[in-house]
């Protein structure tokens, strides 16, 4: 019954352009951004570090570091705003944030004890003192990403099935 009332709805859903686009509040906004700035985070972390082809300058390094810094402050911020929210109803985003919070948390201080390392051995960036933590800052980042974009599209769902529900008069 479930998987047929699935496809109904999956296929009602299609038939209903209005549906398709539920106006976004400004947590779903927000949880975007957030989203955005971790795989923005991503490729940071990935050209902070020598393992990437362009072989930078230390210079080069330290602007990526910086960057990663400030996409991290960001992504804090935005989780402040969406825990202060009374407008995230739905599960999948407050568990996406509650799920978050930790690896941005990890984040940050891999971030910050990256940049102590590399301004104090800017010379010695190959070693794995450096890149292991850049390393584990880019999977965290992928990690924030995955989750941020699968809670929009359960809610996106959720929502086109609340909708769909209330027209349909289920």
């Amino acid at each position: 019954m479930n998987r047929i009332y699935a496809c109904f709805v999956a296929t009602a859903l299609a038939a209903l352009p209005g549906v398709a686009a539920p106006h976004p509040n400004s947590a779903q906004v927000l949880m975007e951004n957030m989203q955005e700035e971790a795989s923005a985070a991503v490729d940071d972390a990935y050209h902070s570090a020598p393992f990437t082809p362009s072989k930078l300058s230390w210079e080069g390094y330290a602007s990526s570091l910086e960057s990663l810094r400030a996409r991290i402050n960001q992504m804090g911020a935005d989780l402040a705003h969406l825990k202060q929210m009374t407008s995230m109803e739905d599960q999948a985003s407050r568990q996406a944030i509650a799920e978050v919070e930790p690896i941005l948390r990890d984040m940050a201080t891999r971030t910050q004890s990256a940049i102590l390392y590399f301004n104090e051995n800017h010379n010695r960036v190959e070693f794995p003192a450096y890149t292991d933590r850049l390393k584990a800052i880019e999977q965290d980042s992928e990690r924030i990403a995955h989750l941020l974009k699968d809670a929009q599209k359960l809610t996106h769902v959720h929502s086109q099935e609340a909708t769909l529900t209330q027209e349909l008069g289920m």
